[in-house]
C-alpha cells in the first residue's frame, strides 16, 4: 500500500471544503480512502472525519496539523458510497459534511466532549472560590471528571463556562477532550453441544439420569434437541431456548456443569430459524408484467410499474427481488414509511429470511451501526448476497454488489428529506446509486408522481402497466357526500354523515373492518372564544395551538410548545371558548360514544411515538382485534388488509384547498390511495368521501377513477405556469431572530439571484407560517430551465451568494437552499 504524506478529510460539519492533515510516518501504510481518522479541528475539539483524499502536497494557505490516530483497519464508507456523497453534495447544493452528518449513524460517528479534572499539582489552599466552583472542587474528589452537561446539573444552571474557566485560571482544574466510541457489537450468547455429547452413549446415559433426578433439566435438553437442526452450525441462542422451554438460567447451568452443553458467545446474528417459503403463483398479468419489466430493463435502467392499487405489485418485487439475489446481487427495498416496512418486512421474512436486512431512523443507533458493520464485513467475508429493506435513510449504506433497486409508492413526499441539509429526494438518490453499482431501478406506484410518469412518456424511463387488481376484484365503489347540504338541513352527526354513519354500522354487523382518514391530528385544530373570536397562539411560531383532549393541552406541531388548556379567555376574559374543526383523536373519540361496541385504534404520528407502537396497532389491526382505524396520511401509504371493506374520508377538502402547485396532485394521489385500502380480497370495497364542495375537478377524477386524464390536466397547467417537470425548481429560505434584517437579506439575494437567472425568481415572501422557533422565514422560488446543466445552475447560484455575503447584515442570517421541493 502506498504511503502518503497527507490526506484530504470530511469532518461532520456544515463547511464547504476538505481540510488537509499531515499523516505520521506511523500511520502513512495504514490509511484507506474512507476509513476513519481522528483529528484536532480548531483549537480544542477533536472529530472522527472520513479520509476522502491522498496525496503528498502540502495545504496553501495553513500549516496542517497531524492526524491523531486512526480508528480502522478497512474502510467503513466506500469509494462509490463517497461518490454518491459527491453527487449528492453538488445537486442538492450542500456540504459533503452536510451528507456525511446525515449518511453516517451517529454510533460510528465520533467527536470529543470536554471534561474537566483536578490538577495534580494545585495552587496553596489559600486561594478563594465561589460558592459554585468550590461545589464543582467538591464533586471532583468524588468523581474522576466531569462533563460540562453533568456541571450545568450539579448548579442547576444552563451557562456554567464562566465557572470552568475561573477554575481553569485558578489551576484548580485541567479540561481534556474524551472521545469514546459509542458502537459497541450486540453480542448473543448460543447454546451449542459439547464434543462429548455428540457420543450417543454419553446422551442415552445422561438422559436416563436426568429422568430419574432432574426433570426440569431432561425438559430443557429434549427442548434444545428439537431445536438444534432450525439453527445454522447447530447453534440455539440462550434466549430463545428458555424462552421456548419455560425455563431459567440456572437449570442450563446445571447442564453445563455435566458437560452436556456449552455456550458460545458471538457477535449477533439474525434468527437462522427460517425455511423459505414457496413464491406465490403469479397470476397471468403478473407473469406478463415480470416479463415487460425485464424486457424494459434491457433497454432502460429505470421502468415505472403503474400499478393499480391491490393488483399484486408487491408479488412482483418478491420475484424479482428473488431472482436478483439468485444471482448473487444485493437488493435494495425503498419504502417511504417506517410504518410500511412492520407489514411489508413480515412478508419478505418468509421468503428470505435472515438475507433481509432492515434500516430506518427508529432503530437504535448501536442497531443502525450494526447493519452497517453487518453489510461491510459481507464485502470481506464474501456473504451470500441480501436485501434491505428500509426508509430514506437506506440509500446511504455500504452497498458493493447491488442488482436492483426498487422504490415502492415512488409517489410519496415522505422520501423527501425536509431539514436538516441534505435536503435530498430518497427516489432520485436511489436512482443515481443504482446507477453508480450498474443496478436497475424499479418505481412502483398506483397513482405515479407526475415527475416520473412524465420521464416514462417521454422515454427516459421505461413504463409497465398493470391496471387489474388480484383474483378480478372490482375497483371500490366510490360515494361523493355533499356536508355543506346536510349541515344546512341539520343532518350532520358531528362530523359524521348518515351515510358514513349507516355505512360503518353495516360493515361492523358483517365483522368486517373500517378505516377512517382524517388529514389532521390533535382533538381539535383551535380554540377560539366566541365572544371576541381570541385564538390561543403559540409564542414561538406564528400558528394556532392544536387542542389535545386526553392530555387536556395545547400544543404546537411545530416547536412542541405547551399550554395549559385556558378556562377563560386571555383578552376578555369570556368563559365561552369553542372547539373548531376536528383532528384524529376527535374522530376517536366520537366513534367510542357512536359505536361503544366497536374497538378504535389511532394512527398518526403522536400515537406512534414510540419505537413497536406502528406495530402493535397494525398488527391488531390485522389480527381484526381492530375494528376501526382513524389516521392521518400514514393510513394511505400501501398497507394491506383483506378485511377492510369501508374507507370513510372525512374532508377532502383540508388536502385540496391548499395554498401550493402541488396541491391537487397531492390530494388526488391521497383519495386514491386511500380508497385502494378499501376490498381488497373476494369483495368490492367502498369510499364515502365527505365534502363541502363535491363537484371539484380533483373529486370527480377520483370518482372516474381516471389517472390519466387528472395528469393530463396537470401536465398541462404545469407547463404553462412554467413548473416541474417542465423547469427545474429551487426554494431559498432566509431565516433570522430580527425580522428587519430577515427582510433586508431576502430581498437583497434575490436582487442577487436576479443578477444571475434573468427571469423566473419570484420573492421575497412570507410563508403561509412565517415564524417558527422565534426565526423570521421569507422565500424566494427559483425556476430554471430543465435545459440548463447542474453545473451551471450551481455556478450562478454560487455567484449570487458569494455577492450576497459581502453584505454585513447577511452575517447572523441563516440561508437554506432545497432543490426540487415536494
Amino acid at each position: 500500500m502506498s504511503s502518503y504524506k497527507y490526506v484530504d478529510v470530511v469532518v461532520p460539519l456544515p463547511l464547504p471544503l476538505l481540510f488537509t492533515y499531515e499523516v505520521a510516518s506511523e500511520w502513512g501504510d495504514k490509511i484507506q480512502r474512507g476509513c476513519r481518522v481522528l483529528v484536532q479541528f480548531g483549537n480544542q475539539k477533536i472529530y472522527s472525519a472520513i479520509v476522502f483524499g491522498q496525496h503528498n502536497n502540502p495545504p496553501s494557505g495553513y500549516t496542517a496539523k497531524k492526524i491523531i490516530s486512526v480508528l480502522d483497519e478497512h474502510a467503513v464508507v466506500t469509494s462509490s458510497q463517497l461518490k454518491l456523497w459527491e453527487w449528492i453534495s453538488g445537486y442538492y447544493m450542500c456540504s459533503l459534511g452536510d451528507v456525511m452528518q446525515s449518511a453516517l449513524p451517529s454510533a460510528l460517528k465520533l467527536s470529543s466532549e470536554t471534561k474537566i479534572k483536578l490538577h495534580p499539582e494545585p495552587e496553596p489552599e489559600q486561594i478563594h472560590l465561589t460558592d459554585d466552583e468550590f461545589l464543582i472542587a467538591e464533586a471532583l474528589h468524588t468523581v474522576k471528571s466531569l462533563s460540562l452537561k453533568e456541571i450545568a446539573k450539579i448548579l442547576d444552571r444552563k451557562h456554567v463556562f464562566p465557572v470552568v474557566k475561573s477554575l481553569l485560571q485558578k489551576n484548580v482544574v485541567l479540561s481534556y477532550e474524551d472521545v469514546e466510541p459509542d458502537y459497541k457489537p450486540s453480542l448473543t450468547t448460543y447454546v451449542i453441544r459439547t464434543a462429548q455429547a455428540v457420543n450417543e452413549k454419553f446422551l442415552q446415559e445422561q438422559f436416563s439420569s436426568l429422568e430419574k433426578k432432574a426433570p426440569k433439566q431432561l425438559d430443557l435438553l429434549m427442548h434444545f434437541m428439537m431445536m438444534e437442526p432450525a439453527y445454522a452450525e447447530k447453534k440455539v441462542p440462550q434466549k430463545e431456548l428458555l424462552k421456548k422451554a419455560g425455563t431459567t438460567a440456572q437449570v442450563l447451568q446445571q447442564l453445563i456443569k455435566k458437560n452436556i452443553v456449552c455456550i458460545s458467545i458471538e457477535k449477533e446474528k439474525a434468527s437462522g430459524n427460517y425455511l423459505a417459503d414457496p413464491m406465490k403463483e403469479l397470476n397471468s398479468d403478473q407473469e406478463k408484467a415480470v416479463l415487460e419489466i425485464k424486457k424494459s430493463f434491457e433497454e432502460k435502467t429505470v421502468t415505472l410499474l403503474h400499478g393499480v392499487t391491490s393488483s399484486g405489485k408487491t408479488e412482483i418485487y418478491i420475484r424479482l427481488i428473488d431472482e436478483c439475489l439468485q444471482n448473487g446481487k444485493q437488493a435494495l427495498y425503498l419504502v417511504p414509511e417506517i410504518a410500511l416496512t412492520t407489514q411489508i418486512i413480515s412478508r419478505l421474512e418468509k421468503h428470505f429470511g435472515d438475507r433481509l436486512l432492515v434500516y430506518h431512523s427508529r432503530f437504535t443507533e448501536n442497531e443502525r451501526a450494526a447493519v452497517w458493520t453487518k453489510m461491510l464485513e459481507s464485502i470481506y467475508l464474501s456473504e451470500k448476497a441480501f436485501v434491505v429493506i428500509g426508509a430514506r435513510s437506506s440509500v446511504f449504506l455500504p452497498y458493493h454488489q447491488l442488482g436492483l433497486v426498487i422504490v415502492d409508492e415512488e409517489h410519496e413526499n415522505s422520501y423527501k428529506q425536509f431539514d436538516p441539509s441534505p435536503r435530498y429526494h430518497a427516489r432520485d438518490t436511489a436512482i443515481v446509486l443504482a446507477a453508480h453499482h450498474g443496478a436497475k431501478t424499479l418505481l412502483g406506484s398506483a397513482t405515479p408522481s407526475i415527475e416520473s410518469y412524465y420521464n416514462a412518456k417521454g422515454g427516459k424511463f421505461g413504463l409497465v402497466e398493470l391496471f387489474k387488481r388480484h383474483a378480478g376484484i372490482e375497483p371500490p365503489q366510490i360515494e361523493i357526500v355533499n356536508i355543506k347540504e346536510l349541515t344546512l338541513r341539520k343532518e350532520m352527526k358531528s362530523h359524521f354523515s348518515p351515510a358514513l354513519l349507516t355505512g360503518i354500522k353495516d360493515e361492523l354487523a358483517k365483522n368486517k373492518q373500517i378505516i377512517l382518514f382524517q388529514n389532521r391530528r390533535g382533538f381539535a385544530p383551535i380554540i377560539e372564544c366566541n365572544q371576541c373570536a381570541w385564538i390561543p397562539h403559540c409564542v414561538n411560531c406564528d400558528v394556532a395551538l392544536t387542542y389535545y383532549k386526553k392530555a387536556d393541552i395545547l400544543r404546537c406541531h411545530y416547536c412542541g410548545y405547551s399550554l395549559n388548556n385556558p378556562s377563560k379567555c386571555k383578552s376578555c376574559g369570556n368563559t365561552d371558548l369553542r372547539q373548531r374543526g376536528f383532528g384524529t383523536e376527535k374522530i376517536e373519540d366520537e366513534l367510542e360514544i357512536f359505536f361503544p361496541e366497536a374497538k378504535v385504534a389511532r394512527l398518526d404520528l403522536d400515537s406512534t411515538r414510540g419505537k413497536y407502537a406502528y406495530k402493535e396497532i397494525i398488527s391488531s389491526f390485522e389480527k381484526r382485534e381492530t375494528q376501526i382505524l382513524v389516521g392521518t396520511q400514514m393510513v394511505t401509504k400501501g398497507l394491506d388488509f383483506d378485511n377492510v371493506s369501508l374507507v370513510g374520508i372525512l374532508n377532502a377538502d383540508s388536502l385540496i384547498n391548499f395554498p401550493d402547485f402541488r396541491a391537487y396532485e397531492r390530494s388526488f394521489q391521497m383519495l386514491m390511495q386511500v380508497s385502494g385500502r378499501a376490498g381488497r380480497k373476494n369483495t368490492r370495497g367502498k369510499v364515502i368521501i365527505q365534502s363541502y364542495n363535491p363537484q371539484h375537478m380533483v373529486l370527480n377524477f377520483v370518482l372516474q377513477n381516471n389517472y390519466y386524464s387528472f395528469i393530463n390536466h396537470e401536465l398541462f397547467e404545469r407547463q404553462k405556469f412554467c413548473y416541474p417537470p417542465y423547469y427545474r425548481m429551487t426554494e431559498i429560505t432566509v431565516r433570522g431572530k430580527d425580522e428587519s434584517h430577515v427582510e433586508h437579506a431576502a430581498k437583497l439575494l434575490t436582487r442577487e439571484m436576479k443578477t444571475h437567472f434573468s427571469k423566473h425568481v419570484l420573492g421575497p415572501v412570507v410563508p403561509v407560517v412565517g415564524r417558527v422557533k422565534n426565526y423570521f422565514l421569507r422565500t424566494i422560488l427559483l425556476k430554471a430551465d430543465k435545459q440548463t446543466s447542474s453545473a451551471l445552475f450551481r455556478k450562478k447560484m454560487e455567484k449570487a451568494f458569494e455577492a450576497y455575503r459581502k453584505d454585513p447584515l447577511s452575517k447572523n442570517i441563516y440561508v437554506a437552499v432545497d432543490v426540487d421541493p415536494v
